[in-house]
């Protein structure tokens, strides 16, 4: 029985060390300086609750962002307003 026990833990420590070795595989986020676009805007994409996302657009002449939350589902998918805020305020 004790033998069995130690067995199966064995097993499990094999199976996480496996895990984390393949974990440390995973692509890593980037940001790129292409990602700003000819008009001075840069957009940033984020989830804001479980099954919603969002777009983030950030003005840099303007020193505005702006929240866009999707809506919908498949096809029907729209674009809503959720607010700005004016950086130069908020930074000061």
């Amino acid at each position: 029985m004790k033998k069995a026990i130690i067995a199966v833990l064995v097993c499990v420590n094999a199976a996480l060390l496996a895990a984390l070795m393949l974990g440390k595989n995973t692509p890593k986020a980037h940001a790129y300086p292409g990602a700003i676009m000819p008009n001075n805007t840069i957009m940033i994409t984020g989830q804001i609750r479980d099954d919603e996302d969002a777009v983030y657009i950030l003005d840099m002449a303007s020193e505005r962002l702006a929240a866009f939350e999707f809506q919908g589902k498949g096809a029907s998918k729209r674009l809503r307003p959720l607010g700005s805020r004016d950086l130069k305020l908020d930074l000061k």
